[in-house]
């Protein structure tokens, strides 16, 4: 009882302070409010971490894995994921489905080189909100492969431009907008090979979209924590 009597007052001053500044808040939006909004960006960081442990310790295994992989050369990519925005804009939007494609040259030291385009989709959370919020990035991505083991892990990074476009709020309060950003990114992933000319893979990356002040109140950063798909070769 004293501990609840602790905590209680300090819950009813964010609620307060909450509803002073939007009273037609809504519970969903109370939850990423301010300390509960920095919550929940920690324990993303946690599970990024944990990732990252587990991601290490499968490079280990690679290199001491005396399999060979065959995939090289011409190759094509899909995969889906599910993503989810950071900072500010994660009290407008709803986490978001979307996919991607890429055409690369895969080597046999395991670098890779492709073009990758893809489209994201996320929806408002409120009304007085844009209806939609698309992102459709278009990069040159380099990926390197840790080992020759059958399960392999690996590292990318890309460079290039999101397409942005965000439709008009439901209340008509806010008009259809769009604009052409720089965007980079980077992540993690693990491929298994299937067969000597195909594989499967999950990843995590996250995506930094420079979007301008007049489109955004600050640079959107994405974060993908599960995208799963395949790879074919083409030879």
């Amino acid at each position: 009882m004293n501990l609840i009597s602790k905590k209680f007052p300090t819950y009813l001053q964010h609620l307060l302070a909450y509803r002073a500044l939007k009273p037609s808040g809504s519970v969903l939006a109370f939850i990423t409010y301010g300390p509960y909004r920095d919550r929940q960006e920690m324990k993303i960081k946690k599970i990024l971490i944990l990732l990252l442990v587990g991601f290490l310790g499968w490079v280990s295994q690679a290199w001491a894995d005396e399999e060979t992989r065959s995939i090289t050369g011409w190759i094509f990519q899909d995969n889906l994921g599910t993503s989810f925005a950071l900072g500010g804009l994660s009290n407008d939007v709803n986490p978001g489905w979307g996919g991607e494609a890429s055409l690369g040259y895969r080597f046999p030291i395991g670098l890779e080189f492709s073009f990758e385009g893809g489209f994201d989709a996320y929806s408002g959370r409120t009304d007085s909100f844009y209806k939609t919020w698309n992102v459709m990035p278009l990069v040159i991505k380099v990926q390197y492969g840790f080992g020759t083991s059958l399960i392999q892990p690996y590292l990318f990074i890309g460079a290039g431009v999101a397409i942005n476009v965000k439709s008009a709020s439901a209340d008509a309060s806010l008009s259809d907008a769009s604009e052409t950003d720089f965007l980079d990114e980077g992540g993690f992933g693990l491929d298994f090979e299937l067969v000597h000319d195909s594989s499967f893979f999950i990843e995590c990356k996250i995506e930094t979209d420079y979007t301008s002040s007049h489109y955004a109140s600050a640079t959107t950063l994405l974060l993908s924590p599960l995208i799963a798909g395949f790879k074919f070769l083409l030879d």
